[in-house]
């Protein structure tokens, strides 16, 4: 019904959107407050970050495909209609930029479910 994971064409469309902050002279990369003032490093990752946050280039590339990929799963738990790997990758961004709680609100999941 839908893919298993997100493509290696969706991970890189996220790379290419997200873009890769904060990349230290030493190929580090550092954690900096997003214009909301949230903690942040890499491709947009907040959960667990916090101040004085480093990661390597390396880490940060796995750390987005394991997201994408968690990310993924819940959107097969809430779309009821069968997904392209294009359209499955573009709501996986999507959810991965807005959260699940905005996607379980949103008109894209209801206009998505109702095959519109």
């Amino acid at each position: 019904m839908h893919p298993s994971k997100v493509s290696d064409q969706g991970i890189e469309l996220v790379k290419k959107f997200e873009g890769l902050h904060k990349v230290q002279p030493d190929g580090t990369v550092s954690s900096y407050r997003c214009p909301a003032g949230v903690w942040t490093i890499g491709y947009g990752f907040t959960k667990g970050i916090r101040s004085g946050t480093k990661m390597t280039v390396d880490d940060c590339e796995h750390r987005l495909t394991e997201e994408l990929n968690e990310f993924g799963a819940q959107v097969r738990h809430v779309v009821n209609v069968p997904l392209t790997q294009s359209q499955f990758d573009a709501v996986t961004s999507f959810t991965f930029n807005v959260g699940v709680g905005n996607l379980k609100s949103s008109t894209l999941l209801r206009k998505l479910n109702a095959g519109d």
